[in-house]
């Protein structure tokens, strides 16, 4: 999706020259060199890295493109951490991969969510803030015992930064809450900062009608 790499850049920009590859070029772009991720593989200008940071958050990620990337970051010495959603662990992959490299570090990213625009539709708290902002309710799926973990745009950038330039040395970073919580649990706080928020229960599959939240 691209927030977080452009994220990242925006903190890292004024340490060093950042080299940005996304399909969605960057706002600021002071000592940022953007490389358009238009192909299936970007060419990736051949400098000595010393941070390389794989977001991945759509299970896009195969070990036939982390191994190239293990390679690069053990020939230039450089930490390697991939981002990725807490839905994309699947069969210890890719956490068995990157064992091999004492610099390779993992973070497991829960739900998103941003104070100031809606980060992702597909997720359901961003889906819960969209119905506030347009109808003052939210749609509970299902009997709204399914779990979900929220966790805040910027606190995803400081958590990021902290495996490399904090004092952890662990391999494996997760970015959610501890206690994860149900979705009528979540709705239910939302109702705390505004009671006159309505809650109605829907299939959990229920197809809602389009709508874009202006934002």
């Amino acid at each position: 999706k691209g927030k977080i790499g452009e994220g990242l850049a925006k903190e890292l920009k004024e340490q060093a020259l950042v080299v940005y590859v996304s399909k969605n070029a960057p706002k600021l772009t002071d000592n940022i060199i953007h490389v358009p991720f238009d192909k299936q593989f970007p060419t990736i200008p051949d400098n000595s890295y010393s941070h390389i940071f794989l977001i991945d958050e759509d299970f896009e990620i195969t070990k036939d493109v982390i191994k190239p990337f293990l390679k690069k970051a053990e020939q230039d010495k450089a930490f390697l951490v991939l981002a990725i959603n807490m839905s994309s662990v699947q069969d210890n992959f890719p956490l068995d991969y990157i064992s091999s490299y004492d610099k390779a570090k993992i973070v497991i990213i829960g739900e998103i969510f941003q104070q100031d625009m809606l980060y992702d539709l597909d997720s359901e708290i961003n889906k819960y803030i969209a119905q506030i902002k347009v109808g003052g309710r939210i749609n509970v799926p299902g009997d709204g015992t399914r779990l979900v973990a929220p966790v805040l745009f910027d606190d995803v950038i400081f958590g990021i930064l902290e495996t490399v330039f904090g004092t952890e040395e662990n391999k494996i970073f997760y970015l959610f809450p501890k206690h994860r919580i149900t979705l009528l649990s979540l709705a239910h706080i939302f109702q705390k900062l505004d009671p006159d928020i309505k809650l109605d229960f829907i299939k959990e599959n229920a197809v809602k009608k389009e709508f874009t939240p202006l934002i």
